[in-house]
């Protein structure tokens, strides 16, 4: 199995093609050359964990990504079953409004708050072009958060 790099979802390693977001598939980000990878992802709803099992995860996903070079990472924590958001997704925003403070993180973009013809999705996207590729299933997405490290 391999890692979508666009939707961060869970694929077969011999397809070309992601079933979930239809991009392209160029590869397993772990193959890749240190300080290459400007985006990653940290799917933190994989196999459904504790909400203090997920932060630990973002905790240690954030780590990896700004020791890799990565300045955007797309932090998939689902929607909650309710519709007004789960446990990980509060905890996720929660943990990040620290780390913002803590001055550990540049920033946060709620993924019901980004677009393409958001201000910040326009801003985003020019600072980060690899963004462009996953707007279709990035905009508004409640179960993700764009963090800029």
């Amino acid at each position: 199995m391999k890692v979508c790099e666009i939707c961060g979802n869970e694929v077969e390693s011999e397809v070309s093609k992601c079933p979930f977001c239809k991009s392209h598939m160029t590869g397993s980000a772990s193959r890749r050359k240190k300080g290459t990878q400007r985006l990653t992802t940290v799917n933190l709803k994989a196999d459904l964990p504790t909400a203090a099992e997920a932060i630990r995860r973002l905790g240690v996903g954030l780590e990896a990504a700004r020791s890799s070079g990565a300045k955007i990472v797309r932090v998939i924590h689902g929607w909650g079953s309710t519709g007004s958001g789960g446990k990980i997704k509060k905890a996720t925003r929660a943990y990040l409004r620290r780390l913002e403070r803590r001055g550990r993180i540049k920033g946060f973009v709620p993924g019901e708050e980004y677009s393409g013809l958001s201000d910040i999705g326009r801003d985003l996207g020019s600072i980060r072009p690899l963004l462009k590729r996953s707007l279709r299933s990035d905009t508004m997405n409640r179960g993700i958060t764009l963090v800029v490290l």
